[in-house]
């Protein structure tokens, strides 16, 4: 109680270093792999918020030879054994028959039993839904610290005409400008995404939506239709050409498939930009100046098939609320789509996956449930007394009469008497998150969360 009573509002800390700074460095992990000295096993999953570290850690570890294993699953903040949405495998028992085994008691395991040193669930495209209550269709595949001296990379250009082409745009063709944000583009878009600050992101119905409309506010481009599948794992890379207006600015970029059914937009992955880091060095952001410049984003890595048939949707936005917290003013940003002062052609590329020998077989090793304990049995719901509920609304409001758009979030995990290793414990979580903004306002963004 009294740790809870004195401490302090992290994000009042955080905020204080918005630059990559001491305070960063200092306990950093990707500044001090060599100074790890314990064997390391790190896991997300793809509705995680903490997807990229799996791969620095693994690389930087790996690299210098230390003992470090990965995952990466389908599933939002939770363990695999137990996670959603599915499909769950029994990482529990690996654990303690193998790593911890091997690495607290000296035990060799027997080396069949052994996981890849990292495991990646690759999912199938499939329609949008905002509910983590599903299994996902896919397959799990094998990788290591070196998977980028494999992929391949499969290159797409923006063009003016809103396609996603494999040809680059023919030497000598004038780049065409598109700008991003027209005059009369609400500031409110993006209430079909999830909000990152949501610590259940993943496993309550907060998954992000169709995002078609957030498609047709942005500047979108499709490819053709897919001749074949296309696997992919890694980080999808886009390259732009932008001019900007004002000195601070952010970018959001998003991938998505576009569905042969319904034409509905699924999201694969996203990376939000500040412009002011073109330049790569987090710990001097640079004004933004007059002029065309070059901007090259790297999105969350993923691991994804695109199925034939589909369509891969590159879409890019100066503003996303409330996932993105606004810049002080409202930009107007130009893309430049073609060639343009002798820059590289703005490009969309993935790491496509070549199979290896090492998938097969791999699936046997990881059954869905685990024999230490179950999930649903070790602490059961002995009674309900309010039952769990989520909601989502997103409305038009009027403040001092200026129109604006409120996202309003309840998260209702219900008041319960829980059993077995909780022993009666009576558990009551109720959390509600607000965000605020007018139209035309940056400044007038708000957030608020109990």
């Amino acid at each position: 109680r009294q740790r809870i009573r004195n401490s302090s509002f992290w994000f009042e800390q955080w905020a204080s270093h918005q630059t990559r700074d001491d305070y960063w460095r200092r306990t950093s992990v990707r500044d001090h792999y060599e100074k790890v000295k314990v064997p390391v096993f790190i896991m997300s999953g793809w509705q995680d918020g903490y997807k990229n570290p799996v791969d620095f850690v693994l690389r930087g570890l790996g690299g210098q030879g230390k003992p470090v294993a990965a995952l990466l699953g389908p599933y939002g903040h939770r363990y695999p054994f137990d996670a959603y949405p599915g499909p769950r495998i029994d990482w529990l028992s690996y654990v303690v028959d193998n790593w911890w085994d091997r690495w607290l008691r000296g035990r060799e395991p027997d080396p069949k039993s052994l996981w890849p040193e990292l495991i990646v669930w690759l999912g199938d495209s499939r329609e949008p839904s905002k509910s983590a209550n599903y299994e996902d269709s896919g397959r799990w595949v094998a990788e290591d610290h070196d998977w980028q001296k494999r992929a391949r990379d499969r290159t797409f250009f923006l063009a003016a005409d809103g396609s996603l082409s494999a040809d680059p745009p023919a030497a000598g063709t004038a780049a065409t400008p598109m700008a991003l944000a027209a005059a009369e583009t609400p500031i409110n878009m993006g209430t079909s995404m999830l909000e990152t600050s949501s610590f259940g992101n993943g496993f309550n119905d907060d998954l992000p939506g169709d995002q078609t409309a957030d498609d047709k506010l942005s500047l979108s481009f499709d490819s053709a239709a897919l001749a074949e599948d296309l696997a992919c794992y890694g980080y999808p890379v886009v390259k732009l050409n932008l001019t900007c207006d004002v000195p601070v600015a952010s970018i959001a970029v998003r991938l998505t498939e576009v569905s042969p059914e319904t034409g509905a937009s699924h999201l694969v992955s996203y990376s939000f930009f500040n412009l002011a880091y073109r330049a790569g060095d987090q710990a001097k952001p640079e004004a933004v100046g007059p002029g065309v410049f070059a901007v090259e984003v790297p999105l969350n890595i993923f691991g994804h098939v695109f199925k034939r048939g589909w369509k891969i949707r590159l879409a890019v936005s100066p503003f996303y609320f409330p996932t993105l917290w606004q810049a002080p003013q409202r930009p107007s940003i130009t893309l430049h789509a073609g060639n343009v002062d002798g820059k590289a052609a703005a490009s969309l590329t993935l790491p496509e996956r070549p199979a290896r020998p090492e998938d097969e077989g791999l699936a046997a090793k990881l059954p869905p449930k685990t024999r230490y304990v179950d999930p649903e049995l070790y602490v059961p719901v002995l009674e309900t007394i309010r039952p769990g509920s989520n909601e989502r609304v997103v409305e038009r409001v009027t403040v001092d009469g200026t129109p604006g758009t409120l996202v309003r979030k309840t998260f209702d995990s219900g008041r319960s008497v829980f059993g077995g290793a909780l022993d009666k414990l009576l558990v009551d979580v109720k959390a509600s998150e607000n965000f605020q903004i007018l139209d035309g306002q940056p400044l007038s963004d708000t957030g608020f969360t109990r």
